[in-house]
């Protein structure tokens, strides 16, 4: 008898000791279908793809970064913010390795989802990795990989049928609801995507400026002919920057630059003194600061089509 109870309680602390030290992030919690599905997204584009495709009656939808940050490929969320995401019924990638965070993030596997993993043979490699300033993100490294995949419209509609399984995989009775807006959705991103093409082939013998190396996919699906510097939009170029667009000028010239965000008021007149007109192309990685996103790329494409071959 006395064995007996030895033999118990020995279990019993076993017991303890192995619930003790389970992972506190591991998802061996099944979610309830009572609650709304908690949604996070690691950018502004996937943040809009989960909001049309759901309602607000059984679904969530964040993107936590705070409105200061311009890039969220190379933010660092604060611990409060990352435990957020931990806590959420799914997290949206974007694939490319963008939100190069996540991998250092203890997420719920099961939880999260690749979105770009079904293109993976379309992302961009780069020649090498780019380290550079984004003012109070301070120094950092982007990938090998560029990663702003959605400003390749047909990307973003097979994005959308990512999210769309994601979500009907975890809520299975608003399965046609949300394949219907999947549908409407795709059909705006390449009614859109073919504009974009248009568009493209009245600048292909037009020789353009970008700021930034952020439009590889917008470069490559709608065959612009780009040549990037590495410029911030609230710095004002360093002499030797402008010295190196000078002598590129000599053998490439060009009378427009793409900016992902507005430039100085300083910066736009020292290019316009080289007869270079600024082209607002915003990626809005970030927040929108309630902007609708679809109108920011509606924008975007008057921003182009203003361009004159």
């Amino acid at each position: 008898m006395i064995t007996k109870i030895r033999w118990s309680t020995c279990l019993i602390l076993l017991l303890s000791s192995w619930i003790g030290c389970q992972d506190p992030h591991r998802d061996n919690v099944e979610q309830s279908t009572n609650l709304p599905l908690s949604i996070f997204t690691v950018n502004e584009p996937l943040r809009y793809m989960a909001s049309r495709l759901t309602d607000k009656s059984w679904a969530e939808v964040e993107f936590p970064i705070p409105a200061s940050i311009p890039d969220p490929s190379v933010w660092e969320p604060v611990p409060s913010i990352i435990e957020r995401y931990q806590k959420a019924d799914l997290i949206l990638l974007n694939g490319a390795y963008y939100a190069q965070w996540v991998d250092r993030a203890a997420l719920p596997l099961s939880r999260v989802v690749n979105t770009g993993k079904g293109y993976q043979d379309r992302w961009i490699k780069r020649e090498q990795a780019m380290q550079h300033n984004h003012g109070e993100q301070g120094e950092h490294t982007h990938g090998e990989f560029a990663s702003l995949t959605w400003m390749d419209l047909e990307l973003a509609s097979q994005q959308t049928d990512a999210v769309a399984s994601a979500l009907i995989a975890r809520r299975p009775e608003h399965g046609d609801g949300i394949q219907r807006r999947a549908e409407q959705l795709k059909g705006e991103w390449m009614s859109l995507h073919l504009q974009f093409q248009e568009v493209g082939l009245k600048l292909a013998n037009t020789s353009l400026l970008a700021s930034h190396p952020v439009y590889d996919y917008l470069e490559r699906a709608y065959d612009l002919n780009l040549m990037s510097m590495h410029w911030e939009p609230d710095q004002f170029p360093s002499e030797e920057e402008w010295r190196v667009l000078d002598q590129l000028l000599l053998t490439r010239p060009s009378g427009w630059m793409l900016w992902e965000a507005p430039p100085l008021e300083s910066t736009i007149k020292a290019l316009e003194a080289r007869q270079i007109k600024v082209v607002v192309i915003l990626p809005q990685g970030g927040d929108a600061g309630g902007v609708d996103f679809m109108q920011i790329v509606k924008d975007n494409l008057d921003a182009l089509a203003s361009i004159k071959p």
